[in-house]
Parts: structure tokens; C-alpha cells; sequence
């Protein structure tokens, strides 16, 4: 994308409120299994092969910082054009507060950012700015 898009930076923080969870992410490394889904082409030039499993590529792992938060209560300073939500606040938690998760995160998704949950997932009824783009997908980009 780089040389379509010149000006595009693309960092990725990785947040979660448990720090063991942060230590397990960190190296960066898959079972094949987790990405069965991939495309190849993708698989064989974003990740490497390491001791059974796949990492990823350096060029890309540098794009990655790994911060403990707890989502339920710290809110990212950035603003993003993409916010990829798996097992957060929706799955775990009472309505109200993915209300209040969703409405803190949505102040930080750029106008028609997106913003991006699991397939089995679905976001609090009534949920306002969101409209569903991709439903198959769970895209929903801020209106």
C-alpha cells in the first residue's frame, strides 16, 4: 500500500488489561491453525516459519506496540482509521457498559474510520454513528 498511499503510517497498539496475556502475545507467533484463514500469498509475506508455528515478519512486528490497558476505563489517546474489536467489553460484559465502552472508543474512530468486531459478535442495540458496511464481515464504519 505503501506506494499507492506515501503519507499512510500504519501503527498497530495492541492493548489488553491482563499483563500474562501481553507476555503471550508479545513474540508474535501463531499455530498454523490461527491462520487457516489467511490467504497464502498473505501468510508467505507477513510471516515466517519458527519452530513449528509462524511468526511475524520483523517489517511488520516493528509496527506493533504492545500496551496493558484495561479498555473498560482508559481510552487511547490516537485517532484511527480502523479499530479491531475481539473478545472486549462485548463479550464479557453487561449492555451498559459496552454502551459506555463503544461511545469512549467511537471519540477515537476518525469519520469514515471503521470499526471492526468478531463475526459472532454484534454491537449493543440502538448503537448510534455505526452502520453496518460489511454485515458479514461485522464492518461498521462511523457515519
Amino acid at each position: 500500500m505503501q506506494a499507492d498511499f506515501p503519507d499512510l503510517t500504519l501503527q498497530v497498539p495492541a492493548t489488553d488489561a491482563d499483563e500474562t496475556m501481553l507476555q503471550r502475545a508479545e513474540p508474535t507467533s501463531y499455530p498454523t491453525s490461527s491462520l487457516k484463514q489467511l490467504p497464502a500469498d498473505w501468510q508467505q509475506k507477513a510471516f515466517t516459519p519458527n519452530n513449528g508455528e509462524y511468526q511475524l515478519a520483523p517489517q511488520f512486528r516493528s509496527l506493533v506496540q504492545f500496551r496493558q490497558a484495561d479498555i473498560r476505563v482508559d481510552q487511547p489517546a490516537e485517532l484511527f482509521s480502523l479499530i479491531l474489536c475481539r473478545n472486549l467489553v462485548f463479550t464479557y460484559s453487561d449492555e451498559p457498559l459496552q454502551r459506555q465502552v463503544l461511545a469512549r472508543l467511537s471519540e477515537r474512530l476518525l469519520l469514515g474510520g471503521y470499526w471492526v468486531t468478531d463475526k459472532h459478535k454484534s454491537l449493543p442495540t440502538s448503537t448510534t454513528g455505526l452502520v453496518p458496511a460489511l454485515v458479514r464481515l461485522k464492518f461498521f464504519p462511523l457515519d
